[in-house]
């Protein structure tokens, strides 16, 4: 039998050590669990939407019996060093005295770990039956030992059962090591939650332990940064959408996020389109205009347009005026003339924030996507 449970929000117990007490300056706390009951056995994912990296994450089920203590049961998340807004699979058993009662709650807790993966594993594969054959490509500069991959397999509307493969030796720049998960026999259903990381060495982990879909992106380590930093929270479901359009709301989290001295001021600026939105968009609009970064869309009516796509002329205007670059010296780009953005692009060149999107070309009302956005703001984060 197997029972659904969707997406709990939990609480989140963090123990931090006060020599790490720096890594928690951009954390948003909260982790969900999401499992099912199959037979003897709670299947399922934890999902650290932290900002800080967590270690040492157990899952606690609790079972109903009134009036006498509640049954526990606790066992570890697969994956032990979680990065910002990734999700590990986890399986754990039902003991024998919770039969019959009432499950209550599935928790989790987890300690801020100061230990960060380093990105660089990118996996492929396939599932045929009840066996996935993949493969493992090193994209960092580090060997990886003991490289274990684990996976929670979904029939789509539920969870069915987790696994891993052997531990796998693949060394810096090695493509194609093959690994296998061998999962229980009575599922069906197809991989979910495909994760590496090894045990040994340098901690190499996939990009999936940052966010599901970095895959086929050239900016990774970019991406990465900034869910370290807590400058991107992701597009929501673990993943980044790094194809996707960046919109004005957008623009703003990541630059107050990015720069919280700067917009300090969430005073109301005056907008007429924004009511709508979280507390948290609507405070960075109103700082960016308050720092005089952006006066919105429309003045009558005042309006800021959250939901327009931002352009790289744009772009260049916010980030030239949110981390206040330096005048340019010289003109580089001949598709700019007498653009808004055409001195912001210039200084964008200058500050070695961006060369542009081709010879001598920039492209300033092109939408900015936000892998690029991703490579833009690490640039300007780490000068």
């Amino acid at each position: 039998m197997i029972r659904r449970f969707g997406a709990v929000l939990i609480g989140l117990a963090l123990t931090l050590p006060l020599s790490l007490s720096a890594v928690t300056a951009h954390t948003t706390a909260g982790v969900t669990v999401d499992y099912d009951v199959v037979g003897d056995t709670i299947v399922g994912t934890v999902t650290n939407h932290t900002s800080t990296r967590l270690a040492g994450i157990d899952v606690t089920a609790t079972w109903d019996e009134t009036p006498d203590p509640d049954v526990t049961a606790t066992g570890p998340v697969l994956v032990t060093n979680l990065a910002p807004h990734a999700a590990s699979p986890f399986e754990l058993a039902v003991p024998d005295e919770a039969d019959g009662l009432t499950l209550t709650s599935v928790t989790a807790a987890g300690t801020v770990s100061g230990t960060k993966p380093i990105g660089g594993l990118d996996l492929a594969g396939s599932l045929t039956g009840d066996t996935y054959n993949g493969t493992i490509h090193n994209e960092s500069a580090s060997n990886g030992t003991n490289i274990v991959v684990y996976a929670v397999r979904s029939d789509g509307t539920g969870f069915e059962d987790a696994a891993e493969s052997a531990p796998v030796t693949v060394n810096a720049g090695v493509s194609g090591a093959a690994f296998t998960i061998n999962f229980d026999a009575a599922g069906d259903g197809t991989t979910v939650y495909l994760i590496a990381k090894t045990s040994a060495g340098a901690f190499l982990t996939s990009w999936n332990n940052f966010f599901g879909d970095l895959g086929k992106t050239a900016f990774k380590s970019e991406i990465e940064f900034l869910a370290d930093e807590g400058i991107t929270l992701g597009c929501g479901n673990a993943n980044f959408c790094p194809t996707s359009n960046v919109t004005r709301e957008q623009m703003a989290l990541f630059l107050v996020r990015a720069q919280p001295t700067v917009f300090d001021d969430p005073t109301p600026y005056g907008f007429t389109d924004i009511d709508h939105l979280s507390q948290a968009s609507q405070d960075a609009i109103n700082a960016l205009a308050n720092a005089d970064v952006s006066g919105g869309c429309s003045l009558e009516p005042l309006k800021y347009c959250p939901k327009s796509s931002v352009t790289r002329g744009q772009m260049s205007k916010f980030i030239a005026l949110a981390y206040d670059l330096p005048p340019a010296t010289d003109d580089y780009f001949t598709d700019d003339e007498g653009h808004f953005s055409e001195d912001f692009n210039n200084q964008m060149f200058e500050a070695s924030i961006t060369s542009g999107c081709g010879t001598d070309k920039y492209c300033p009302s092109s939408t900015l996507k936000r892998e690029q956005m991703a490579k833009f703001l690490f640039e300007a984060e780490t000068p």
